[in-house]
């Protein structure tokens, strides 16, 4: 085994026999892999053996002490890891990112923005938003335009750069364009608000109408009942004939009775 020559040549007065096994195993899964947390059961074999020599007695059980040196080395390897990206993104708050980081964002920004005189006139409109302003973005926000206007911008370039091989000039150019508006969404909550004031302004509405109507209606004439409702005029005079006749012969009955 190469692995356990070079250790004896390094230490001679070792042996590394008992640990024959282990140089094996972890040859075959890598000792990069160590960094990792990746070790093989032997580990813990030896580790039991050492204790049994040590206290004399039979170690059993899970292997609860390689499973220990697994979860060091994690964070171990975690805690570097972090010392890592700060000293090279800076020191982040964990909702903001890091001003290195946001650096690193707008000079891809600056970059894309140099090729907008090389576009077409119509697919410029990507570059709506002044290159001093992102400076004042953040870096979610300039990630989000990075992602969705990058394979475009290279699509508009393959785009102008046929055009200019072609020799072939577009007539847009020479026509000043109009701003770009941002196309602004109503959320759901204030769409329903708006329906119900809709609703409630309509019903207002129809109720003052009708009060309108009802205001103008006037009471007939007896000269206009008897134009536009003969028949019902005729049978309104002859009960008002018939109750006035019974009302006087009551009258006199009464009259006469005392």
């Amino acid at each position: 085994d190469i692995t356990q020559d070079i250790l004896e040549e390094l230490h001679p007065i070792i042996d590394f026999a008992p640990y024959t096994k282990l140089l094996t195993e972890q040859d075959e899964i890598g000792w990069k892999q160590i960094l990792l947390g990746r070790y093989g059961i032997a580990w813990d074999r030896c580790q039991r053996r050492y204790l049994e020599n040590k206290y004399q007695k039979s170690i059993t059980g899970e292997p609860k002490w390689i499973r220990n040196v697994i979860r060091a080395t994690w964070k171990y390897q975690k805690t570097r890891w972090l010392a890592r990206n700060e000293e090279l993104h800076g020191k982040g708050t964990g909702t903001n990112s890091s001003e290195s980081t946001k650096l690193a964002l707008l000079t891809r920004i600056k970059t894309l923005y140099s090729h907008e005189s090389t576009l077409l006139v119509q697919d410029r409109f990507p570059f709506n938003i002044d290159i001093e302003d992102w400076e004042h973005k953040t870096g979610t926000a300039m990630q989000q335009w990075i992602t969705r206007n990058t394979p475009f911008i290279k699509h508009a370039l393959k785009i102008a750069k046929l055009q200019l091989k072609k020799n072939e000039s577009d007539i847009r150019k020479f026509i000043p364009s109009a701003p770009i508006l941002q196309h602004k969404t109503k959320s759901r909550k204030k769409a329903k608000q708006s329906k119900g004031k809709t609703k409630s302004k309509n019903i207002t509405q129809f109720t003052q109408k009708q009060t309108q109507k009802q205001t103008r209606i006037q009471t007939p004439t007896p000269q206009q009942s008897r134009t536009k409702f003969p028949k019902k005029y005729k049978q309104a005079t002859l009960l008002a004939f018939t109750t006035t006749i019974t009302q006087q012969q009551t009258a006199q009955t009464d009259t006469q009775n005392t």
